[in-house]
């Protein structure tokens, strides 16, 4: 529970202590933190409440101050209208970075029936906004595991180039 001091200090310690074994093993730091989702890294406080929000998101600064550098990814869910994130107007404000990700018509890519996903910058401090990416997903099978299940993963290939659109500044 993120919202929650000692928690969030616990966690913050361990990734600490992961990403200094994955040092001393030779693979380098830790590059992706991954929290799915937003709701549920802050257990019984309100997605709504600028307070319990910013109490969250101060896990990066903490992960930072420890010298942990991965970019860290809250997974959250959009609004009814799908206009933006639901909850705090400081789930837009906070994060460097806001993305959408959106399942739209499966379609044929080279001969091949594939789901579509498009990616949409909402909002960013440090790249042109505003931006529209569609992937072409596939299922690759990776062979069978010791369960006897075939493991598949998911393999994401772009399907058309950034659509040049203004660019929104800092400053702005």
């Amino acid at each position: 529970n993120l919202a929650d001091e000692a928690s969030k200090q616990d966690t913050v310690d361990k990734l600490a202590e992961a990403n200094g074994y994955f040092k001393k093993k030779g693979w380098g730091d830790i590059g992706l933190i991954v929290f799915d989702t937003l709701t549920k890294a802050m257990s019984g406080k309100d997605q709504n409440s600028v307070e319990d929000t910013s109490s969250v998101f101060e896990t990066t600064d903490l992960l930072k101050e420890v010298g942990v550098t991965a970019s860290v990814v809250f997974v959250h869910h959009n609004n009814k209208s799908g206009s933006g994130p639901r909850g705090s107007s400081n789930i837009m404000a906070a994060p460097d970075t806001v993305l959408s990700v959106a399942k739209k018509e499966a379609r044929m890519v080279d001969s091949e029936k594939c789901e579509i996903i498009e990616l949409s910058v909402f909002m960013a401090r440090a790249i042109d906004d505003t931006q529209t990416y569609d992937f072409a997903m596939r299922s690759v099978e990776l062979g069978v595991n010791n369960q006897g299940i075939m493991d598949i993963a998911p393999v994401l290939t772009l399907l058309k180039s950034r659509q040049e659109q203004p660019t929104v500044s800092e400053d702005k």
